[in-house]
């Protein structure tokens, strides 16, 4: 088993680690993706691997009631696509939606994304996602992570701290980017 590694938003990221340390100062300084709140007045976001049908779908066998204590995550929620999506789906329910990313401005500009749609079902935590096993007591019927673990010292290390706070039924999206190797 992978020995749990601690990281704060406000601490640097691991011992003698530039590449992390360059990481985080580029998400404090460049939230991504970019978002123009206001835009939320006018366009909206699909992202189809938060699509409740879909998730229904390939992963329940559409036997999933949504609206009845699901507990959802969204790992490295960047500013905001996927959390809003959700929640915009779960508005009328009693869901949990966690927003959890260590980079504050990004979090900034999904709340304020949130707030212009009035979206208020969302639970927001800026942390790192290696402390779930720490922040969370319930674990969730689905996680997304999107972009964020290839970033990690140890990516293992992010996955397997995922997959500690992921119910034995639940779904877990993870998204990596490929690399070619020429």
């Amino acid at each position: 088993m992978a020995k749990r590694q601690k990281m704060s938003a406000e601490k640097p990221l691991a011992k003698n680690s530039d590449y992390l340390r360059q990481v985080r100062e580029q998400y404090k300084n460049y939230p991504y993706p970019p978002r123009n709140p206001e835009s939320e007045k006018s366009e909206f976001k699909y992202c189809s691997d938060s699509a409740l049908d879909r998730l229904n779908y390939y992963h329940y066998s559409g036997k999933r009631d949504f609206g009845k204590g699901f507990h959802a995550l969204i790992a490295g929620g960047g500013t905001g696509d996927s959390v809003l999506f959700l929640a915009e789906q779960l508005k009328e329910t009693d869901a949990q939606i966690i927003y959890l990313d260590f980079s504050a401005a990004s979090m900034q500009a999904a709340q304020a994304r949130a707030k212009i749609r009035g979206l208020t079902n969302i639970t927001w935590m800026n942390a790192s996602l290696l402390d779930a096993p720490d922040l969370f007591k319930e674990k969730f019927d689905f996680i997304e992570c999107a972009g964020v673990l290839h970033h990690l010292e140890s990516p293992e290390a992010g996955l397997a701290a995922l997959a500690s706070v992921l119910k034995s039924d639940g779904v877990m999206g993870v998204m990596l980017p490929a690399i070619a190797n020429c």
